[in-house]
């Protein structure tokens, strides 16, 4: 990315990608992430003394509550300045569920950059180093789309990436660094792939018959259930006032320097989304033609980052309809540190979980529902063959947000985890042994080719992942994502293990996790679970159906994967009462 040819002599510090000359024994890399597509060109990059943004107790916990502080007063400060601009009176909560998303994630991603450098800077700022800088970073200002075209074309991407290291260098810079501007490649950043769309021809057509249903955009949902659900909330009385919990906050928090507050200036004005700016107008005026209609409920369970949904959702709080969001994944529930989920889901009137009533001392109107995909493969599994599916997931070095994932030192730990797991396999049982990657959209460190290249011997795991867990002889798992939820939820016998310290649980959460630690079913590090499966490998069936073992899973399952053969009808009854 950077134009920074020719082997110097002088020390460098690279803030994001290295360069071809990089000399681990002479220059620094700022993080793992400077390694993303440059993994082969130094050998053992991995064991280079990397340095995360929140490592003493306390840390992380005190930036999310300042990231979650911060978003408050600048969405209060946003609601101004676009009413001022569009010559509109639009609500607070109007502009919240249009800027929560990107505000968000700018915060989050600039605080830990900020953070970091800090730190860095602390700990080498006596060394003479030479730091390359985007050459126009106090002068860009970038064009994105939407929300999705800011995480994606931003946040994800090198260029972007690069320029917001060198804001947060500039303005920290020791006196023994030499910032060298340099020019960036402008070339376009390789597509990202997205997960293949679900939907049907019947539900594509009752969309552009019906228009805007009131039940829309809910995972695992038939056609008929949207049906169903969609004439239900049209005829169930309308009633209530709509609640938005979010207030607006005149003042910024005090927990950072007035240094930082002025680059949070700088950078919303050079990344608002022209969905709020320059189009604003045109997704306005198409999201008010729909239909809204006072006191009915609009159940809705879109992404919170696509931009036409929020839109939608806007229009519906102005006129006073009653939002419920849905669940639609993992860390709902189970996690600390959730100011994604909680800024973007929480504050409207309602949110349905899959089982969970609480988390992490959060405000919102939880009900437990039943999960609608994970409801069509409840207690499903037999098993069909003696495959062990060791299943991944995305490994985020960028776009590391102030949450409950690992950060970008721990992912390298991560990765590095699945080797100890492999290897620590009987050679009986490894010959079962196949790798599932994240296959739903970025991960910035290799994945199988990682795994293959250290073991030869793994073969991929193909297919629908649902379909291979459902008859695969044991599902591990070094991660609790989504696929936690479906193979409880399915009876599928599962190893799990990871760093305890590095996936931050809710204390709401952490009782049914440590159950299934003293079932065995959870361990701390794939070297231990690994022993576990050489154990059991011989009847998994039998160990799965130990007493200790199912009541830790139909424990777990229960609040954080609740199923029902007629969901749709429980769904009914709940939302018939909110």
């Amino acid at each position: 990315m950077h134009a920074d040819k020719g082997a110097p002599a002088e020390r460098r510090l690279y803030l994001s990608a290295i360069a071809d000359h990089f000399d681990p024994s002479r220059d620094l890399a700022l993080g793992p992430w400077c390694f993303i597509g440059r993994e082969d060109a130094v050998p053992d990059w991995e064991n280079l003394p990397f340095i995360d943004a929140f490592e003493a107790p306390g840390e992380l916990a005190a930036a999310v509550r300042g990231c979650a502080a911060l978003l408050a007063h600048r969405l209060t400060l946003l609601a101004d300045l676009l009413n001022r601009r569009h010559g509109t009176e639009r609500s607070f909560a109007f502009w919240w569920t249009l800027g929560a998303r990107w505000m968000n994630h700018l915060i989050s991603a600039a605080w830990r950059r900020w953070v970091h450098v800090g730190k860095f800077a602390a700990a080498h700022g006596d060394m003479v180093l030479t730091v390359p800088i985007d050459e126009d970073a106090e002068t860009r200002v970038w064009d994105f789309a939407d929300t999705l075209a800011f995480l994606k074309q931003g946040l994800l991407a090198e260029r972007f990436d690069f320029w917001l290291w060198s804001l947060c260098a500039l303005r920290q810079k020791p006196p023994r660094w030499t910032m060298v501007p340099v020019a960036t490649d402008a070339r376009a950043e390789i597509p990202i792939p997205e997960p293949p769309l679900r939907s049907n021809a019947f539900r594509r057509f009752l969309r552009r018959r019906l228009g805007r249903l009131p039940f829309t955009d809910v995972p695992g949902s038939s056609a008929g259930a949207i049906g169903f659900l969609s004439i239900a909330l049209a005829i169930l009385p309308k009633h209530g006032t709509a609640t938005f919990r979010a207030e607006p906050r005149s003042e910024p928090p005090n927990s950072f320097p007035p240094e930082f507050l002025v680059l949070i200036d700088h950078l919303v004005a050079a990344t608002m989304p022209r969905s709020l700016s320059d189009d604003f107008a045109a997704r306005d005026a198409k999201a008010a033609t729909c239909r809204y209609v006072p006191g009915r409920l609009y159940v809705n369970g879109s992404a919170t980052v696509n931009d036409d949904a929020n839109f939608q959702i806007a229009h519906a709080i102005e006129a006073g309809e009653r939002i419920v969001r849905v669940q639609h994944g993992s860390d709902y529930g189970t996690m600390a540190h959730v100011n994604i989920e909680a800024s973007s889901e929480y504050m409207n009137d309602a949110f349905l979980s899959w089982g969970w009533t609480e988390q992490d001392g959060r405000r919102g109107n939880f009900v437990p529902v039943p999960a609608p995909g994970m409801s069509s493969i409840r207690d499903r599994h037999r098993q069909r063959n003696d495959s062990i599916i060791l299943t991944g997931t995305k490994m985020i070095l960028r776009n590391y947000r102030v949450d409950h994932a690992p950060q970008p030192a721990a992912v390298v730990h991560y990765r590095r985890d699945k080797l100890a797991f492999v290897s620590s396999l009987d050679g009986a049982v490894r010959k079962n042994l196949v790798y599932r990657g994240y296959g739903r959209g970025a991960t910035e460190l290799e994945d199988f080719g990682f795994v293959r290249r250290h073991a030869p011997d793994v073969g991929p795991c193909k297919g629908d992942l649902v379909s291979a867990m459902l008859g695969c002889r044991l599902l591990v798992l070094d991660h609790p994502g989504t696929t936690l939820n479906e193979a409880m939820a399915a009876n599928v016998p599962i190893v799990c293990f990871w760093e305890p310290a590095a996936w931050r649980l809710a204390p709401e959460a952490t009782p049914y996790f440590e159950a299934l630690t003293d079932a065995r079913i959870l361990f701390g590090d794939g070297g231990s679970a690994a022993r576990h499966v050489n154990a059991v490998a011989g009847d998994v069936a039998q160990w799965w159906r130990f007493a200790d073992v199912q009541q830790a899973r139909k424990r777990w399952a229960d609040r954080f994967a609740r199923t029902s053969s007629a969901w749709w009808w429980d769904w009914f009854k709940v939302l018939s009462k909110i």
